[in-house]
């Protein structure tokens, strides 16, 4: 097996742990996983389907936030 191969399976490995860390967590403000799974090393996860527009879209709309406004955000 190659380096390069051998990397890519360690950060497949990192990733896939990281991701199934993140689908024990219930928290009001963190998005849902609902399936983690890798194919061709390649990691995949399913996510709840959240209501609104992505951070970069409000980011450009209202701009900077102060820590008071993301504090309300909660």
């Amino acid at each position: 097996m190659s380096c390069a191969n051998m990397n890519i399976m360690m950060f497949t490995q990192a990733v896939l742990k990281e991701l199934v860390q993140w689908h024990k967590v219930s928290h009001r403000n963190v998005v849902q996983v609902s399936c983690v799974f890798n194919r061709d090393l390649i990691p995949f996860l399913v996510i709840s389907r959240i209501a609104g527009e992505n951070l970069d879209v409000f980011l450009r709309a209202h701009g900077y936030l102060s820590l008071l406004h993301r504090m309300r955000m909660r």
